[in-house]
């Protein structure tokens, strides 16, 4: 994840510094959705290499646990991993759901949408996971 971090702001760095100066209005359009994709995917490699890293950690501990306490503290650090990856992705789904995909060049449409796509489902599947998290603490009362 962090050679495609390095990678990905090498790209953004690039794509900052080309001159809007001679491009028409739908080069300029692309050119503003390809520096978020591409914005996206660093906070996309920064997510995983941190929070998510955390949620899978403290996951594993659980089972490890020695005492019932302890695997509920797991338990809560897992859920708090979530809820971090949950708030930096809708940073991203507001980043990706300012650009308008009907003004998009047709070459980087498909890209664009299956990228929003992946941000949408992501975040669904992280509020759904933490539901099911706060159920199992409130089953267990804790």
């Amino acid at each position: 994840m962090a050679a495609a971090e390095v990678d990905f702001t090498e790209a953004l760095t690039v794509l900052e510094s080309i001159s809007y100066d001679y491009l028409s209005s739908e080069d300029r359009k692309g050119m503003d959705a390809v520096k978020v994709m591409c914005q996206i995917d660093i906070d996309i490699c920064e997510m995983m290499a941190s929070d998510f890293c955390d949620f899978i950690d403290h996951s594993q501990k659980i089972s490890f646990a020695v005492d019932e306490e302890e695997a509920v503290g797991h338990f809560r650090e897992s859920r708090a991993a979530l809820v971090r990856m949950k708030e930096k992705t809708a940073v991203m789904k507001t980043k990706i759901d300012a650009v308008e995909v009907d003004h998009l060049p047709a070459e980087i449409k498909g890209d664009f949408v299956g990228m929003k796509t992946y941000v949408h489902e992501f975040e669904k599947s992280l509020e759904e996971w933490i539901a099911m998290m706060d159920l199992a603490l409130d089953d267990a009362g804790l």
